[in-house]
Parts: structure tokens; C-alpha cells; sequence
């Protein structure tokens, strides 16, 4: 199957990484924070967050991003106890840049919320 290459250049890995992580953070470790969450760097509530654990382990990549202005991080990371993967999810499609993911914003968000919840 040939390889169809990704278009990232709209998403940016710059100056709102720290801004999403403390999202991030603030989600993982507080009170069971719903998703989507306000982004600190367009006040959109637009912030979506995903982890993928490798089989077998909690160690994985982690994306966090927004959907209106396009900020997003990425990186390696240790999923929470409480994470599940998606099974909607393909691991060949993942990518630095969420395009991917965005596509499937609102199913992860669910699926974020459910986790969250216990679920």
C-alpha cells in the first residue's frame, strides 16, 4: 500500500507547548476534567488530548492540541492508570502533528470524558 503523505504545516509546535502541557496537567492530575477544554493560547474550547500506549506497557506518545488555532504537543509520556487507547485509533496514522487525531476530535473526547468518569 503506497504511503500518502501527511500535510502538517498547519498545525504549530512553538510557543503555546508549555501553555498546552499545563493543560494537560491540569487535566490528568486534577478533578475529572471534561474534554473539550479551553485553550490557553486562543480561549477556544477547542483542546483535545490523547495518549497511545504501546502493547503491553503504559509507555507511549502523548498529543495535545487545539482545533481552532492549530497549537499543538507532542511527545513521548507515560499514560495514566486510568487510560484506555481508542480502538478507532490506527497507530500507522499517527503522526507528530495530530491531523489524524483532529479528524476524530469529538469520538477522543468521548472517550476521554467516559475514562474520566470512570467508564
Amino acid at each position: 500500500m503506497a504511503h500518502t503523505p501527511v500535510d502538517e504545516s498547519a498545525w504549530q509546535d512553538d510557543d503555546a507547548r508549555d501553555l498546552l502541557q499545563e493543560t494537560l496537567r491540569k487535566a490528568w492530575e486534577g478533578p475529572a476534567e471534561r474534554m473539550p477544554a479551553q485553550c490557553p493560547r486562543c480561549a477556544h474550547e477547542a483542546v483535545h488530548a490523547y495518549f497511545h500506549a504501546r502493547p503491553g506497557g503504559r509507555l507511549g506518545g502523548c498529543w495535545v492540541w487545539c482545533s481552532s488555532c492549530r497549537a499543538y504537543t507532542h511527545g513521548s509520556s507515560r499514560a495514566p492508570a486510568w487510560w484506555r487507547n481508542l480502538e478507532d485509533v490506527e497507530e500507522s496514522s499517527l503522526t507528530a502533528a495530530p491531523v489524524a487525531l483532529d479528524a476524530m476530535s469529538a469520538r477522543i473526547d468521548a472517550h476521554w470524558n467516559a475514562l474520566r468518569r470512570g467508564g
